[in-house]
């Protein structure tokens, strides 16, 4: 398993999966080429996408991360979570964000697994 260069394909694969069905109508291909031009990375083992995730920066010192990951990828899990730790660790940024779906638990417990902390509850209108 390992990070690489994000492409535009990497997130079009993954946008046929039922978890992600709720955005997959709004995520267009230019959207996914904006994405390959900021920093956006993809983890594949072979031809395998894993997770595709990276953070958009709103000013020199504070971005915000996000990520889509594979609905089937249990057994690989920690390989992927390991491989999201290290990109963190590596992003140089002063503060890095992640805002979550209030009712999504799990992305609650996987962005405090990563060393995120929580700040604010839920934003009106957000």
């Amino acid at each position: 398993m390992e990070i690489i260069k994000f492409e535009p394909v990497h997130l079009m694969e993954l946008l046929r999966q039922d978890a992600h069905a709720s955005i997959a109508g709004r995520m267009t291909i230019e959207r996914a080429e904006f994405l390959a031009n900021i920093d956006t990375v993809s983890v594949v083992d072979g031809s395998k996408v894993f997770l595709v995730g990276g953070a958009i920066k709103y000013h020199e010192h504070r971005a915000e991360a996000w990520a889509m990951i594979d609905q089937s990828c249990r057994r690989d899990f920690i390989g992927v979570f390991n491989k999201a730790r290290q990109w963190i660790q590596d992003f140089k940024i002063r503060r890095l964000e992640a805002a979550i779906d209030q009712e999504f638990e799990a992305g609650h417990r996987w962005i405090k697994a990563l060393g995120f902390q929580f700040e604010a509850g839920p934003l009106k209108h957000y």
